[in-house]
């Protein structure tokens, strides 16, 4: 969906601007300019661009913009403490002069054109009537400036963003607050009410796009913007998307049903400050704090048909809470989606699950626990199967042989333990010439082993001879583990110079070297199909690159902090990820858009592993709680299959 949508053009002359509006009959388009241009507005003829007039008289920036509903009056509101009201049917003329006490950062016209909303510095909303122009009412309830203002579409309603990190609700005719909402997650900077009336939607600064009930003000779901802050947000006529601007110089449209972000535009010019979509909802007019405004052509995003495949519709932002330790996580669903969620419950020991994968067949799944002894659990109902009579110490990791004939461990000995996974009896142990190994992986014949050492020495064993076959590269302490190609014939390691290199696995010769460019290469793995490696950084960043040209693909962004693990799905079209921001990340790898965030938010747990269901849309994710907190969840298996209408979505636990 990159493609299909692009600049049209832009609208210079008067130089940056911070707001934009359509007129309601689309057929005029105006803009609020900062101190380049003269504190202006000016109005143009769409779609001929051609300037029709400027309209002067405010002494600093135009922060917001406002039509009447007959398109004859524009509200402009500025940090010079005041609104101005325009006739914009004729000459432009300043129809009256709205003075606040303080900068103001939003004006908002009602549904009826009776009414004018505005707000700013002062905490405050003031109603005025829009014949008289007349103070009908003061509204008082945030703590910190009010940044954003919505009427509801049957005007009956006002919604407000504010730097109190709040989103409220009021009724206009009694003043009264319905209901205050905050998510935590920083200051709202715009809201905007669905054509229904039924949703709203927010921006925080921080990147979050909040999606509410309108009625009783109860969460729904969430995007995050891929790149920086969002600056405003506005619903698009037809109710099936949201365009948002960010402080990083993008324009993003989020799909509203999923929380996909479908398109995200670069502007190259600074950070974009306000959207307006066309009534027709064929264009999106942008501000741009350093540069000229743009207008979007985005009629390929509205088009789109409801059952596009691009965007895997049945997806939405999930969120999971656990209001104490030993409560299970509620987990909200997409409307009519239903779906499986479980927390698996048991005694793994302090600190608990430090590594986690799925059995070959799918049946169970093996755990590497701080304890020292693996063991393996039942798929369905997290009951033990079998646990394996290792030495006392902790065991770092875990993974199965290609076929499930045989299982490995590692951990802080220069030990790597194979067993028999129907008995739990020990088959033999490799000695590494080292303290300690830090990680192990199968060839994919299941002949072979790779290990590396706290050196970050690499090494093939032959599991006949119990021999190195083969050392790779040199050693480099802060080295991630190697991947296997799928044909077991290459490794692929990330370095500190910030390349991959890709070897020959027999004679340990170095075959190509990708210039990767990232800031500290934390992983890397191979795609099922061979064609593609995936890497990922400790700044929350992920690429994936061809294999066989060394071209970059994609670019995945998303993730706040370093990125602990990244599972691909049996069918190499998608990606899991998890990361010390305590999300879950699912990517099309198609596309790279963002098809799914699953939010933890626990007290004193840390995501440190995730596993793909061999079969099927299955995830298993491994949680390390912090020292003391022996009731937090340590395991989660997420069903991510589509549920018929009416499943459940507040599981009990498993185990």
């Amino acid at each position: 969906m990159s493609d299909s949508a692009h600049v049209l053009c832009s609208l210079d002359g008067a130089g940056p601007a911070l707001s934009v509006a359509w007129s309601p009959d689309g057929r005029r388009l105006a803009t609020g300019h900062t101190k380049e241009g003269g504190f202006v507005v000016c109005l143009r003829a769409w779609p001929q661009r051609r300037l029709l007039c400027r309209l002067e008289g405010h002494t600093d920036q135009v922060t917001g913009l406002s039509w009447s509903p007959d398109g004859r009056r524009l509200a402009s509101s500025s940090v010079d403490h005041s609104v101005r009201v325009w006739d914009v049917s004729t000459d432009g003329a300043a129809l009256a002069v709205l003075e606040h006490p303080d900068g103001l950062w939003d004006v908002a016209w009602s549904p009826d054109g009776q009414r004018l909303a505005t707000a700013g510095v002062d905490r405050t909303i003031r109603l005025w009537d829009a014949s008289t122009f007349a103070p009908l009412r003061v509204l008082h309830g945030h703590d910190r400036q009010v940044s954003s203002l919505a009427w509801s579409p049957d005007g009956r309603r006002l919604a407000s963003g504010s730097d109190d990190d709040t989103v409220s609700v009021w009724d206009v005719t009694s003043g009264a607050l319905i209901y205050s909402r905050s998510e935590g997650c920083g200051p709202v900077s715009g809201v905007s009410w669905s054509p229904d009336g039924r949703g709203l939607a927010s921006a925080t600064a921080n990147g979050n796009v909040w999606l509410w009930d309108a009625e009783t003000g109860a969460f729904e779901c969430a995007g995050k913007s891929p790149r920086g802050g969002c600056n405003s947000i506005q619903w698009s006529p037809n109710g099936r998307l949201a365009a948002a601007g960010t402080s990083k110089r993008h324009l993003h449209v989020f799909e509203m049903e999923t929380g996909c972000c479908l398109f995200s535009g670069h502007t190259d010019r600074g950070q974009v400050e306000g959207v307006s979509w066309s009534p027709d909802g064929r264009h999106l007019a942008s501000t741009i704090m350093e540069a000229a405004p743009l207008v979007w052509d985005v009629s390929a995003l509205r088009d789109i048909p409801t059952d596009h495949p691009s965007a895997l519709r049945r997806w939405r932002h999930l969120h999971a809470a656990a209001p104490d330790r030993t409560s299970p996580l509620q987990l909200r669903w997409p409307r009519g989606a239903g779906g499986l969620w479980t927390m698996l419950e048991a005694d793994y020991g302090e600190p608990g699950v430090r590594d986690a994968a799925w059995s070959p067949d799918g049946l169970c799944f093996a755990l590497a626990l701080s304890s020292g002894q693996p063991e393996l659990r039942d798929a369905r109902t997290g009951a033990l199967r079998v646990r394996f009579e290792a030495p006392p110490d902790v065991t770092s990791g875990i993974a199965w042989a290609p076929g499930g004939r045989a299982l490995a461990s590692w951990g802080r000995q220069p030990f790597v333990r194979i067993w028999e996974p129907s008995t739990g009896a020990q088959r033999l142990t490799l000695e590494v010439p080292a303290r300690q190994v830090r990680n192990i992986s199968w060839s994919p014949d299941g002949r072979r082993l790779v290990s590396m050492c706290e050196r970050g020495v690499i090494q093939v064993w032959d599991l006949a001879s119990r021999e190195a076959l083969s050392s790779i590269g040199e050693e480099a302490t802060s080295r991630p583990p190697p991947a296997w190609s799928p044909d077991g014939a290459c490794l692929a390691t990330a370095e500190r110079d910030k390349t991959l290199r890709i070897w020959d696995t027999t004679t340990g010769s170095l075959l190509h070297s990708l210039n990767t460019y990232l800031r500290g290469a934390t992983g890397v793995l191979w795609s099922p199909c061979g064609q593609s490696l995936v890497s990922w950084d400790a700044h929350g960043e992920l690429r994936c690159w061809d294999t066989s040209t060394g071209a970059p693909r994609l670019r995945l962004h998303g993730h706040s902090d370093r990125v602990l693990g990244v599972t691909w799905s049996p069918d190499g079209r998608r990606l899991a990820s998890i990361a010390w921001d305590n999300t879950l990340r699912m990517w099309c790898m198609s596309t790279g858009v963002l098809l799914l965030t699953l939010h933890l938010w626990l007290d004193g747990v840390s995501l440190n592993v995730v596993d793909w269901h061999p079969h099927e849309a299955l995830l298993l994710v491994g949680a390390r709680p912090a020292v003391g907190a022996r009731d937090a969840p340590r395991l989660f298996l997420i069903d991510l299959r589509p549920q018929p209408e009416g499943g459940t979505s507040h599981p009990a636990p498993v185990g």
